[in-house]
């Protein structure tokens, strides 16, 4: 029997979904970790040898010379950097893997292909609430821990948050293209809001209020408009009293300013860390003592690099500043201004096409979600290494949804 090569992207995207579950709860190998990388190779080789090129038909110009600026400007900053060659390879697998993910989805989805992943995804998250209440109830985990399917490991909420924002820009859009009820939209935002509350994802409830905002800007106002905006108010109410319930000390610190400022500027090691609010000068500071070409070019793409198998004499010295937790900032450190701005131009580059076209109301919705989802990605880059791990995996697909809708452009067409 054999197996279609979509069937195999569609599965790195399940498998994601349920993998440190596998780990965590069942207690199976670590690495399994590696799995969808092994996956992603094939594929890339087969395509490579099969088609001469992964280039897929439609591709916007301006987004993939910036993605071949990107590419083009860590090879040269590994090599000016000097970084080794185990450093360079892990760093090159740690960013590119989710870009080679994304043409590939953008070469072999479909439309259709992209509305039965999601309809799956509806499945898992409901599987996930099941999980996460036992986690929850039974077991007793909380704050980090508490990951439904995607395990318990310390950080396992960031894979959830990542989840939970995606399914719920899905369901919002869907509600204003009328493909969704006014209760499933309900449902969603009450679920995924009681859900953070118990798992502590403060930033969540700051992601809510700007998919609100973004979802009411992008698509035009109806009557619509107002049960959603009353809807969204309930569930931020509800969301916000689970917080008030289980982590009192959390909800106290959404509303005070103070609390806020200095949540975002802590790490969480001992001693100098580095913050959200404070990497790029504490960087600055620190290890570039303030030098202009290291703030414009960085230490070198891999230079900052560790992994359970090895790690660069930087990080073996300043790792515990947790500068990897927030992909801005490793970005920053390795690649310099010029290589997050970069890297960051990718992800509005794609917005600005979404801005650019007009579509039937068929394509429409997915084009629409993608305008939705792009700044909560630029959150995402800020807050947390998501961009960066695993969970990016569900994020690159999703982008990739525009793509698959400009493929289907051009067959329309040709036809």
């Amino acid at each position: 029997m054999r197996i279609k090569i979509k069937n195999i992207l569609i599965g790195i995207i399940y498998y994601v979904c349920v993998m440190l579950f596998l780990i965590d709860e069942l207690h199976m190998p670590s690495t399994l970790k590696y799995v969808p990388d092994v996956l992603l190779i094939c594929v890339f080789l087969y395509t490579v040898f099969k088609y001469k090129s992964i280039k897929t038909k439609p591709v916007n110009r301006g987004i993939s010379i910036l993605f071949i600026a990107f590419l083009l400007y860590s090879f040269v900053s590994s090599l000016v950097g000097m970084v080794g060659f185990k450093l360079f390879v892990w760093a090159f697998r740690c960013t590119f893997r989710f870009y080679v993910f994304y043409y590939l989805c953008i070469r072999y989805l479909q439309i259709s292909d992209v509305e039965k992943v999601f309809l799956n995804l509806e499945k898992l998250y409901l599987v996930n609430m099941i999980v996460l209440l036992y986690q929850f109830f039974v077991k007793g985990l909380r704050l980090d821990f508490l990951g439904g399917l995607f395990g318990s490991t310390y950080g396992c909420n960031g894979y959830l948050n990542v989840f939970l924002i995606i399914m719920l820009i899905y369901v919002v859009n869907q509600y204003f293209h009328k493909k969704a009820t006014i209760g499933k939209l309900g449902f969603y935002l009450v679920s995924s809001l009681t859900i953070v509350g118990m798992a502590e994802i403060k930033f969540f409830y700051i992601e809510v209020v700007a998919v609100i905002l973004i979802a009411l800007v992008v698509n035009k106002p109806t009557v619509k408009t107002i049960s959603f905006a009353i809807i969204a108010a309930i569930g931020l109410i509800i969301g916000l009293e689970v917080l008030r319930r289980v982590f009192p000390d959390s909800y106290l610190l959404l509303f005070d300013q103070d609390s806020i400022n200095n949540y975002l500027a802590a790490g969480w090691a001992h001693g100098k860390q580095i913050g959200r609010t404070t990497a790029i000068g504490f960087i600055n500071d620190n290890f570039f003592n303030n030098q202009f070409i290291k703030k414009i070019f960085g230490l070198g793409f891999g230079n900052c690099e560790f992994s359970n198998f090895f790690e660069s004499d930087f990080a073996r010295m300043y790792k515990y500043t947790n500068y990897r937790n927030y992909t801005f900032a490793m970005q920053y450190l390795e690649t310099g201004m010029v290589g997050l701005v970069l890297y960051v131009s990718f992800f509005i580059s794609i917005f600005m096409y979404a801005l650019g076209k007009k579509y039937d109301d068929e394509k429409l919705i997915w084009v629409t979600y993608v305008k939705i989802l792009i700044p909560l990605v630029l959150m995402l880059i800020w807050y947390s290494d998501a961009c960066k791990s695993e969970p990016a995996y569900l994020i690159f697909f999703a982008l990739a949804v525009f793509g698959v809708v400009s493929n289907s452009c051009k067959n329309d067409v040709k036809e």
